[in-house]
């Protein structure tokens, strides 16, 4: 991979119903160990990381919401 002295910063919002595996495809995609119990996100969750596409390094920020997308009024 070329580095090429660029950077960027990218946001990826999880909004969904609840118990459908928002946070555990946050923590595959980070490489966390995958808890075998459930346990609810409250409110919100945010979570940060480093990737290269490209050639292009960027920051990647993940916002994790427990709210459903119906009743969401969300400014970000």
């Amino acid at each position: 991979m070329v580095n090429t002295g660029k950077t960027g910063a990218l946001r990826c919002v999880m909004l969904g119903d609840g118990m459908v595996g928002k946070t555990s495809l946050v923590h595959s995609f980070l490489g966390y160990t995958l808890s075998p119990s459930y346990t609810a996100t409250v409110f919100m969750d945010n979570y940060s990381t480093h990737l290269s596409l490209a050639g292009v390094k960027h920051r990647l920020q993940i916002t994790d919401l427990s709210i459903e997308v119906r009743t969401a009024r969300i400014h970000i």
